[in-house]
């Protein structure tokens, strides 16, 4: 109901590898800007999914008390909040249990879009034209050895209508299956969702989950799939 009252026009293909997930979204509104986020987690199954519940509740705390809806300032309160949670003792350190996450935020008034992504890249389509607006390389739970400063990049983009905005994790790229059983590759994945960008919402989540059940095609899925698409 929350994510429909923002995004009236939206799908979200959600397949955990098992009964639960590593992946994870969150949507809100704060300062009448709307804040969504897609996320995975490390691992899959029970580990994972406890991952979900505690990085859900870090976000949401970050988000709730951080003093600006700038993504990039976000992830960068994220980043500290995940590395003192899970840090051994007093020293901080880089932490094993951190997660990939895209985090976006719209103000519809003007029609701005902000980003900021650890891993997670985010894809614009507008009129059959994919835009890749790419994310940091480090995940979150990091510490550089050489004292700097771990920071995320804030990207700003006008948005028009009829865009479409994608957020995923990388379930589906990933995923191992075909006649030679090899990896989709994000290459097919992005002329997939260029393909299905004019469609319906409703109709372009039944190709995404049609396409790679056909990819899978029986075999084992290797990892939670999460694909959010938001048309403006």
């Amino acid at each position: 109901k929350e994510l429909h009252s923002f995004f009236p026009k939206h799908f979200i293909l959600y397949k955990p590898k098992a009964t639960v997930s590593g992946d994870f979204y969150w949507v809100g509104k704060r300062d009448g800007v709307i804040i969504c986020a897609v996320a995975d987690c490390t691992g899959h199954g029970v580990p994972g999914a406890f991952m979900s519940l505690l990085g859900h509740n870090i976000l949401e705390n970050v988000i709730r008390h951080e003093s600006s809806v700038n993504p990039a300032a976000i992830l960068n309160a994220l980043n500290k909040e995940i590395v003192m949670r899970f840090s051994k003792g007093s020293r901080q350190e880089t932490v094993k249990h951190g997660m990939d996450i895209a985090i976006i935020s719209l103000d519809t008034r003007t029609q701005t879009l902000q980003y900021a992504g650890a891993r997670n890249a985010l894809y614009l389509v507008r009129n059959n034209e994919l835009t890749e607006i790419k994310a940091d390389k480090q995940s979150t739970g990091i510490v550089f050895n050489d004292g700097r400063e771990v920071t995320y990049t804030n990207h700003v983009y006008e948005l028009q209508k009829g865009d479409m905005v994608y957020m995923f994790s990388d379930g589906f790229p990933d995923q191992k299956g075909g006649p030679d059983k090899k990896k989709f590759f994000y290459k097919p994945f992005k002329e997939l969702l260029t393909h299905v960008s004019t469609l319906s919402v409703e109709e372009q989540q039944l190709h995404l989950d049609n396409t790679i059940t056909k990819w899978i095609n029986g075999a084992e899925q290797i990892d939670d799939i999460l694909v959010m698409g938001i048309q403006i």
